[in-house]
């Protein structure tokens, strides 16, 4: 909790997600708008926006303020690389162990009732648990090629049996 706002107008590459509570009275500045806020504030200044929070006319002295800044590239980042290196890994094929199929398993059942954005953020929180599995491996082996896939050799070949 902090009783005043401490930060001057700036701006930054960053994006910034700021939540703001007990802060009514105080004045929100977000490029060329300029307006008091209530005791709740949730504002999301983009990249290179100048913005500041001032005191104003707020008199609470228990102010709760949570930033976060996020790059405006964030799903190109390294917080996502794990997810990204098994989707590159998957070219050659991935299977997972019995043990992290089950463990996954409820939230797969589940994954069809999901619609939207929820679905998106479900999968790709799965893919982000398959990431990290430790009992996964390789399918195909590195030296095969696509160029020379023949849909019908594979089937007289690997599919009757």
């Amino acid at each position: 909790m902090k009783s005043e706002f401490n930060f001057p107008l700036h701006y930054h590459e960053e994006l910034e997600l700021n939540f703001i509570m007990n802060g009514k009275g105080a004045k929100r500045v977000a490029g060329d708008h300029i307006a008091e806020i209530d005791d709740l504030e949730l504002v999301l200044p983009g990249s290179n926006l100048p913005h500041v929070w001032t005191k104003h006319k707020c008199k609470s002295k228990e102010i709760k303020e949570i930033t976060i800044q996020f790059h405006k590239n964030l799903l190109r980042r390294n917080q996502l690389s794990v997810i990204r290196n098994i989707l590159e890994k998957s070219a050659r094929g991935l299977s997972f162990s019995k043990e992290t199929t089950k463990q996954l398993m409820p939230r797969l059942n589940m994954l069809p009732q999901k619609q939207g954005f929820d679905s998106v953020l479900e999968l790709i929180s799965i893919l982000h648990d398959l990431s990290i599995s430790k009992n996964m491996h390789m399918l195909s082996d590195a030296s095969f090629n696509n160029a020379f896939f023949i849909p019908a050799v594979v089937s007289k070949k690997y599919l009757s049996t």
